[in-house]
């Protein structure tokens, strides 16, 4: 009824066995009391420094919900926010091989982005989600802006791409055309043509920047390139690369378009042309504060009852 946790329980009333016995079980010593902030673990590591059994028994289960929080992962930012209510393990906490949960999210960025994008009760970004886990933890160290990047492509998260760029002049050409081959499978031509610029491209080789471009107008859909082969702009970045912009224009087939919208325009007001600003795809920025956003999300886990439905209706 206080909303206490069986561990707790355990701790504060000095049962070392049952305590183990919960964590043996994946009971989680970082899950708050319900309501609250209060977690049962400082109490436990007074425990774990008198007895060493403890100790151990923490560590294996740090290594347990290291691993529930690597299934997670796969279920995308549903599943780590699921994993986040559940345990409240810390992203930030180093195993003792030196691990680290926000390490292994960034490592996982691929399925992440895979996953279901929505929270139950809310939509969270993941730049909303690092200022969650900064919230709870305190600052996020040991991640390079060369992750941050490549993070912000694989995720659609422009403020981490931004945050990247920043060291730009420091990555190496090999991490280079690793950016731009992931930019060049998932994103427009316009933004491809966005992360030449933003990346420096000069000093890199004429033939991977082919091969790049290449994958892109193999890899957007024949509606996207269709609107994408319209603006003279992106046109001139291609004639820079032949063999790309044959292919664009075969599979466009630009010719036949061209006259089909020209009848189109004789006969109707035009739509706005498409556009794609900044990278990733354009994306409309959400809007608030990161902070106030960031607020939120905590007094939603807060106020969390544990009942999914009721927090689906809300």
């Amino acid at each position: 009824s206080s909303g206490a946790t069986a561990i707790e329980v355990a701790v504060k009333a000095g049962e070392d066995d049952l305590t183990m016995q919960l964590l043996r079980k994946g009971a989680s010593p970082y899950l708050p009391r319900r309501g609250t902030a209060y977690s049962p673990f400082e109490y436990l590591q007074v425990q774990a420094n008198q007895n060493r059994d403890v100790l151990d028994m923490i560590e294996i289960s740090d290594r347990k919900l290291f691993e529930q929080g690597k299934n997670a992962l796969f279920e995308g930012k549903t599943g780590v926010m699921e994993f986040i209510i559940q345990t409240r393990f810390p992203f930030l906490k180093k195993l003792r091989d030196g691990t680290r949960f926000i390490d292994q999210i960034m490592e996982d960025a691929d399925e992440i982005a895979h996953g279901s994008s929505v929270f139950k009760c809310a939509s969270v970004d993941f730049d909303v989600f690092f200022g969650l886990i900064e919230k709870i933890e305190g600052p996020i160290t040991g991640i390079s802006e060369f992750q941050y990047a490549k993070f912000g492509i694989i995720t659609n998260t422009q403020s981490f791409y931004e945050k990247g760029l920043k060291s730009v002049s420091e990555f190496s050409k090999e991490q280079r055309v690793e950016l731009l081959y992931r930019i060049a499978e998932r994103y427009t031509t316009s933004s491809l043509m966005g992360a030449f610029a933003d990346l420096q491209v000069t000093d890199l080789d004429q033939k991977d920047l082919s091969d790049i471009v290449l994958m892109n107008v193999r890899k957007i859909s024949k509606k996207r390139l269709q609107s994408e082969m319209l603006d003279e702009k992106v046109q001139t970045f291609l004639i820079r690369f032949p063999d790309a912009y044959k292919v664009a224009n075969d599979r466009a087939e630009m010719e036949k378009y061209r006259k089909a919208e020209q009848e189109k325009a004789a006969m109707a007001t035009p739509d706005e042309k498409i556009t794609n600003t900044n990278l990733p795809g354009g994306m409309e920025v959400p809007k608030g504060p990161i902070a106030d956003r960031v607020n939120g999300l905590w007094q939603d886990l807060l106020d969390f009852d544990g009942n999914y439905k009721s927090c689906i209706d809300k």
